[in-house]
């Protein structure tokens, strides 16, 4: 059985995570977000808010997300207001190469989780 399935039939209370993204002018790793809320949908057991349904309930999230320039406290009162417990921030930005950060951040305490930063060659072929 599927682990959110799992969950859910044993009565378990779900995490809500938001799944937002910061791009900063990059075409490639196109709707990355969207592809990685999907995956934690399927195999993950949280409740997902994934990129559209933000959008759907805080039409200016991705200027609110930029104005916040990945300040922990500004992105979980982003989370607070999207009804999250925590907060998956997708990071895209390129100087050269591209480079991919993921950041977990707990809604209530204000804080950073565990963070993976990547960087991928330009050249290569990341779409």
């Amino acid at each position: 059985m599927a682990l959110p399935a799992l969950a859910a039939e044993q009565g378990e209370v779900r995490r809500r995570v938001a799944v937002l993204e910061h791009r900063a002018n990059v075409q490639r790793l196109a709707r990355l977000a969207e592809r990685l809320a999907a995956t934690l949908e399927k195999t993950a057991a949280f409740v997902v808010i994934d990129p559209e349904e933000a959008r759907r309930r805080m039409s200016d999230i991705s200027a609110e997300v930029a104005n916040c320039a990945g300040n922990t406290v500004c992105i979980s009162r982003l989370g607070a207001e999207l009804h999250a417990d925590e907060v998956l921030l997708v990071g895209v930005s390129q100087l050269g190469d591209v480079v991919l950060a993921l950041e977990r951040i707990d809604v209530a305490h204000h804080s950073m989780g565990p963070r993976l930063a990547e960087t991928l060659p330009a050249d290569q072929g990341t779409r």
